[in-house]
């Protein structure tokens, strides 16, 4: 598992870790399909919210940074659930980043899986700085990350480089067809979720990444920032 270093002042946040090995990035697994259908039947039922506490929560953990959640910028999972929501299906992009937004929009909480070999052996979790951004699709577009909640790639001598967040992941560590290793992501806070639940999305995340990816290996540990331990 890689190292994590938490430099956030924030008793309340909580990260679900899921390092897994060899995976095979390939198209969208049609054993996958039951789960998808059935998120996209309780999504579109009459009368369906977005769970306010976790809405509440997880703005409130992007905010106390100073970054602002919403519009374009709402947290991943919120987004997830709204297109799902509009568009009536989910969005199947590849086996394994569909196991990732499964997962989020399952558990309520922004997700990210990114390439282990990009992210390193370390990796430090801090608010994006003045002027920080970085390309989040092919088109080029990039995010401003001044405030945002990030995991960065520690590059050595107090320097990191922003990868992921729970917005919209860097173009840099997404996944590849070449892709082998993977680190899962499931930010949570504890003003809308409990250790004991993130452990079970993060358990269910490496399963997922094992059933649908072939994945070998997979380890699992929870962040709990009040700790300061993985």
């Amino acid at each position: 598992m890689i190292e994590f270093r938490v430099e956030v002042d924030d008793s309340n946040l909580m990260l679900g870790l899921v390092s897994a090995e060899p995976v095979t990035i390939g198209a969208p697994s049609e054993t996958f399909a039951p789960l998808v259908d059935g998120l996209v039947r309780e999504f579109s039922a009459e009368g369906f919210e977005f769970p306010e506490r976790y809405r509440l929560g997880i703005r409130q953990l992007l905010k106390r940074g100073g970054f602002r959640p919403a519009g374009r910028s709402k947290p991943a999972s919120e987004y997830l659930v709204q297109a799902i929501r509009k568009e009536g299906s989910f969005p199947r992009i590849n086996n394994a980043v569909d196991v990732n937004n499964y997962i989020s929009t399952r558990a309520f909480l922004p997700a990210s899986l990114i390439d282990a070999d990009v992210l390193g052996a370390r990796a430090v979790v801090r608010y994006g700085r003045e002027g920080e951004s970085y390309v989040f699709n092919a088109s080029g577009h990039a995010i401003e990350l001044r405030g945002l909640l990030c995991v960065c790639r520690d590059d050595g001598e107090g320097r990191s480089t922003a990868l992921a967040n729970p917005v919209k992941d860097s173009m840099e560590a997404k996944l590849a067809d070449e892709t082998r290793r993977v680190i899962g992501i499931i930010y949570a806070s504890l003003e809308c979720v409990d250790e004991e639940t993130l452990f079970q999305h993060t358990s269910r995340f490496a399963e997922m990444l094992t059933s649908h990816c072939g994945a070998e290996i997979c380890e699992t540990n929870l962040l709990v920032a009040r700790r300061r331990t993985v």
